[in-house]
């Protein structure tokens, strides 16, 4: 055995830290693995997120998206906002992406803790308003956001949310702030490669931002 001068005991598990996750982008993940812990404090966290269930179709919510979707007050605010995004994203030099609105915003509530659209609640209590979950469906902005320091995932199919400085690398941040001002509330950009995982993915059913506006398929 090694000689450990100063007494330390290795890990108990050698695992890395997980990295965090905001909670927009936990609305397009999979509910995450619950770890054991071996006794002390916080056993029991994590309750709080849904269980981890190994066939994760059933845990997919399958029904037509609002029109408008919620935190919109009219389909005509929406389409505005829709617009204004698909044009950002030329502007920035990503002529052929597609946006798309996902999470609780198309079906008016929570896909994993059910509750309404703006109904959660911040740890002090007071009312909680939902962000909008905004997926961008562009190969190339996924290459050019894995080179800006965002890790691939899912075999390169996507990344994870993009941060302010990979936003500020990608040209994109502009863009986001405006959206997140004309909307009022907190959102947050995805990448993904191809439409049909984008669609297929999230628990929740997904829209197109684009003209006709239509929902996007799902493999079941």
């Amino acid at each position: 055995m090694p000689n450990n001068k100063r007494g330390r005991s290795p890990s108990p598990t050698g695992q890395a830290a997980q990295p965090f996750r905001s909670l927009a982008e936990r609305a397009w993940q999979a509910p995450p693995k619950k770890k054991r812990r071996r006794g002390g404090r916080g056993g029991n966290q994590g309750n709080n997120r849904p269980p981890n269930n190994p066939n994760r179709e059933q845990d997919k919510i399958n029904e037509p998206v609002k029109r408008p979707p919620a935190g919109f007050k009219d389909q005509a605010e929406f389409e505005a906002f829709a617009k204004k995004f698909k044009e950002g994203l030329e502007k920035a030099g990503y002529p052929d992406a597609i946006p798309l609105l996902g999470g609780s915003a198309t079906i008016g509530r929570s896909p994993t803790k059910g509750h309404p659209f703006d109904g959660g609640k911040n740890p002090d209590g007071t009312p909680k308003k939902s962000d909008f979950d905004l997926a961008i469906v562009d190969p190339k902005l996924v290459d050019d956001a894995i080179k800006a320091g965002a890790g691939g995932r899912n075999g390169d199919r996507r990344t994870g949310e993009l941060t302010d400085a990979q936003l500020d690398r990608l040209g994109l941040k502009d863009l986001r702030d405006e959206l997140q001002k004309t909307a009022g509330r907190p959102l947050g950009f995805m990448p993904y490669r191809d439409k049909e995982f984008a669609g297929d993915r999230p628990l929740a059913p997904v829209m197109n931002l684009v003209p006709p506006y239509e929902q996007l398929p799902r493999k079941t």
